[in-house]
C-alpha cells in the first residue's frame, strides 16, 4: 500500500510560500507534486513525497518554519482535516475530532486522545520509520 496524506496537509505552506515569493513550484516539482497547485487540498497524495517537500521547506526557511506558516487564518487550508478541528467548540473536542477523523486524512498516522488526570493524553504514531529530522518535521 502506498502511504497517503491529503494535500491540505502541506497547503498552508504552499500559501505562505507563494505569498512570500518563495520557489514553491521548484519544490513541488523536486518531489512530483506540482499538481496540488490546482488547490484541492482533499486530494489524496503520496505521503513520502509530501514528508520530502514539507523537509526541503524547513530547511530553507527555518526549523519553526510550520510554526510560522501554519495559522489560525491557515487552518481551512488544510481541508477536511481543518474543518474538524475548527467544527468543534473547544481545543478538547477539536482534539477528538482530529483523532476520530484522521484515518479520511492519512494512511499512516495515529493520534488518541484519552481523559487524563486534570486534562488529556494525547499519543500520535506514525506506521513508517522516520529519522530525527523527520519526525521533529511532522510533528508540526
Amino acid at each position: 500500500m502506498i502511504p497517503l496524506i491529503r494535500a491540505g496537509a502541506i497547503m498552508p505552506l504552499v500559501h505562505w510560500m507563494q505569498d512570500n515569493a518563495r520557489p514553491v513550484e521548484e519544490r513541488l516539482r523536486e518531489v512530483d507534486l506540482c499538481y496540488v497547485l490546482k488547490g484541492d487540498c482533499n486530494l489524496a497524495i503520496p505521503l513520502g513525497p509530501a514528508i520530502e517537500f514539507l523537509c526541503a521547506a524547513i530547511r530553507a526557511e527555518g526549523p519553526d518554519f510550520a510554526c510560522r506558516a501554519v495559522t489560525g487564518a491557515s487552518l481551512r487550508a488544510l481541508g477536511m482535516i481543518g474543518a474538524v478541528a475548527l467544527g468543534a467548540d473547544t481545543v478538547r473536542d477539536a482534539l477528538f475530532r482530529v483523532a476520530a477523523s484522521l484515518p479520511l486524512h492519512t494512511t499512516h498516522e495515529i493520534i488518541t486522545v484519552s481523559p487524563a488526570s486534570g486534562g488529556l493524553l494525547v499519543r500520535e504514531a506514525w506506521g513508517l520509520r522516520m529519522d530525527d529530522e523527520t519526525r521533529h518535521v511532522v510533528q508540526q
